[in-house]
Formats: C-alpha cells, sequence, structure tokens
C-alpha cells in the first residue's frame, strides 16, 4: 500500500515521489511523528494513530508503530531515511477510476453546464480541432501531476484523445514523463482519417515499446452497443484476449 503525507493547511507532494529521491542512498524510510490514517482489522474500521510510525522498507509498508520512533524492530542503519512527519498527516494513497487527462485544460468550465452542453462544446467528439498533440501532451501531463500532488496515486486515464496517432502518443507520451502509476485506456472509437483499425495498429506498436513499469496501456471501447458483432468490436475483443 502506498502511503502520502500532507500538512494540515498546505498540501505537499506524495511522499512516494519524495522517495525517489532518496532511494539511491535509503532501502529503509521511516516516517514518524505524524498522525497516521491507518486499518484496523479486528474492527473493520479506519484507526488513526497520533505521533505513530509507519516504515517502509524496499517501496512497502513494513510495519505501524503507535509511538513516535526511530528504534524500532527495522534496521536503523546507513541505509535508513528517517523523515520528520510531525504535524502532518500519513495516509494510504487515493486511486482515481476515471480521469481524462488530456480535458485539464478544461477546468473550471464546465461546473456548471448541463451533460448535453458538455457533449456539444468540450468533449472528445467537438475537441479535436482545438488541440495540436502539444496540447494534449501537455494537458496530459500537468492533469496528472496535479493528482499526484492532491494525492492520488494510481489513475484509470480513460484515454478518447485518440483522434489521430499523433495525438493518441501525445496523450501516452505525457503520461509516461509524469512518472505516475497509471492505466492508460487506449480509446478505439470511430473517427475520420483514423479508423478504429488503424487505432488497433497503433496500440500494438505502443504496447511494443514497454516505455514505463509504472504507465501500463490498456483499452477502452464504448461501442459494443451499436457495434455487438462488428468487425472492430470482434477484433478489439481478440486483442483483448
Amino acid at each position: 500500500m502506498l502511503f502520502i503525507m500532507h500538512y494540515l493547511k498546505v498540501t505537499l507532494p506524495t511522499v512516494w515521489a519524495l522517495l525517489y529521491t532518496t532511494s539511491a542512498l535509503a532501502k529503509t524510510n521511516v516516517l514518524t511523528g505524524g498522525t497516521i490514517i491507518a486499518y484496523d482489522e479486528a474492527t473493520k474500521l479506519p484507526k488513526v494513530i497520533r505521533g505513530g510510525t509507519l516504515v517502509l522498507e524496499n517501496d512497502r509498508v513494513s510495519q505501524i508503530l503507535e509511538q513516535s520512533s526511530t528504534n524500532g524492530t527495522f534496521s536503523n542503519s546507513s541505509d535508513t531515511e528517517v523523515i520528520d512527519c510531525t504535524d502532518k498527516i500519513i495516509t494510504p494513497g487515493f486511486i482515481d477510476t476515471h480521469r481524462h487527462g488530456w480535458q485539464t485544460v478544461y477546468k473550471t468550465m464546465a461546473s456548471n453546464t448541463t451533460l448535453g452542453e458538455y457533449f456539444s462544446r468540450l468533449s472528445a467528439f467537438v475537441s479535436q480541432p482545438y488541440f495540436t498533440p502539444e496540447d494534449v501532451y501537455i494537458s496530459q501531463k500537468v492533469g496528472i501531476l496535479e493528482a499526484l500532488n492532491a494525492g492520488t496515486t494510481t489513475i484509470l486515464d480513460h484515454a478518447h484523445h485518440t483522434w489521430t496517432r499523433e495525438h493518441a502518443a501525445a496523450g501516452y507520451n505525457g503520461t509516461v514523463d509524469s512518472g505516475a502509476r497509471v492505466y492508460f485506456a487506449y480509446t478505439f472509437q470511430n473517427v475520420s482519417g483514423f479508423s478504429v483499425q488503424d487505432q488497433l495498429s497503433h496500440w500494438r506498436e505502443l504496447n511494443a515499446l514497454n516505455a514505463s513499469s509504472l504507465t501500463t496501456l490498456v483499452m477502452s471501447y464504448d461501442d459494443f452497443s451499436a457495434n455487438t458483432y462488428g468487425k472492430d468490436t470482434q477484433d478489439m475483443v481478440k486483442l483483448a484476449l
């Protein structure tokens, strides 16, 4: 389980991102003095531990102690990094199960629109003329970094900016370059000049790159009802299998 750290008033970057900078020096990371939002297996309820200690060994939580300590049963040697979390909250990382990172640029623009207005003004169906591949890359990457800063540690991105090979690749590259743990759900959809068959071929090319261990290339498809037995649907299912 990944954990994140926040000030009580000001959000900090996630602890796991911080640990990237210390992992070369420390295999054990000890977070002391913070308020830990844990889980009680006996009561099946959240458990709040004030002034506790959380130990990470080789990127896994190995111990949660109910007191501030740097002398627990863990190894306190030269490869141990101690991080003072006094006045901070340590909590499990959040999981975002549905995001369209490329739409980050639209943030605050659609909060008071109807669903009909959204589809006609801001959706993937009408946005292509307004986005260059570079726009997609920047919006995707910034949105993911924003999510990390807010405490999200895993994202499923429904990537329906697959209007062209270049747009699709830009969103994927922005995801990889963010360094986040993301399931990038490449969307197979009917768009002019870039068929579902072209998209299936492009998916295979991206999958062969194996560009990042943290970005997992998956797929999304919304045309089951309209094209239940069509070749595109059958070929997508074959690829999934």
